[in-house]
């Protein structure tokens, strides 16, 4: 079969193979063996690189799936030429490791993920693409129910989240934030457009906050 895919883990395996975790339209994340034709392949090497995007042709092997031809659609090296750049990829190729189950189609996350992965390039603030990505996930899940008035007393304004839900101050003191951090955290969620998504200021302590609650809510 042929896959467009990308890139998310490389693995050694053996003698000069590796095993590589692809998601893919078709099938979502799976694993690929690739035949490491040595540093005389630099463009192979390149393709088997975690942010790589390019076309394999596979055949399935019992669980594993074996690469028998690959071409580069693209290198993605734009994401080593910025350090937030580089880390905000890193984050959602983290989060489709955890959160996303093997071969299985998960074709909304897929175009979320291409969408997300190639606009970090065109923003000043990649941080809020992993955010939003984070939150997206859980909300595509169904573990993340979000409002602006509190869940338990449903009068107040949310000013926390925590287990997937929204709180005020007076019901969840201790996990509050401020309330435009919430409002925040609501406008990632829900944006459907990336203009609005690039004016959206998010801080490394808010994006530690939504990382610690996608991080509770997958385990």
């Amino acid at each position: 079969m042929e896959s467009h895919a990308v890139v998310i883990k490389k693995t050694p395996y053996q003698d000069r193979k590796n095993i590589l975790t692809l998601l893919t339209l078709e099938h979502g994340l799976i694993s690929c063996l690739i035949q490491n034709r040595g540093s005389k392949d630099n463009l192979l090497t390149i393709i088997a690189s975690p942010f790589s995007e390019a076309l394999f042709t596979l055949n399935k092997k019992n669980s594993l799936y074996v690469c028998k031809e690959a071409t580069l659609v693209d290198a993605h090296l734009h994401l080593r030429e910025s350090l937030p750049a580089f880390q905000s990829a890193a984050k959602l190729l983290k989060a489709l490791l955890i959160s996303q189950p093997r071969d299985k189609p998960i074709p909304h996350i897929f175009q979320l993920f291409l969408i997300y992965y190639v606009e970090i390039k065109n923003t000043d603030n990649p941080l809020a693409i992993a955010a939003s990505f984070y939150l997206k996930i859980l909300l595509i899940e169904g573990l993340l129910h979000l409002d602006l008035v509190c869940t338990l007393c449903k009068k107040n304004p949310s000013t926390s989240l925590s287990s997937g839900q929204s709180f005020c101050k007076t019901c969840f003191p201790e996990g509050s934030l401020d309330k435009e951090s919430f409002k925040t955290i609501y406008q990632l969620t829900t944006t459907k457009s990336l203009q609005e998504l690039k004016l959206i200021q998010v801080t490394q302590t808010l994006l530690f906050h939504i990382e610690k609650e996608f991080l509770t809510l997958l385990n």
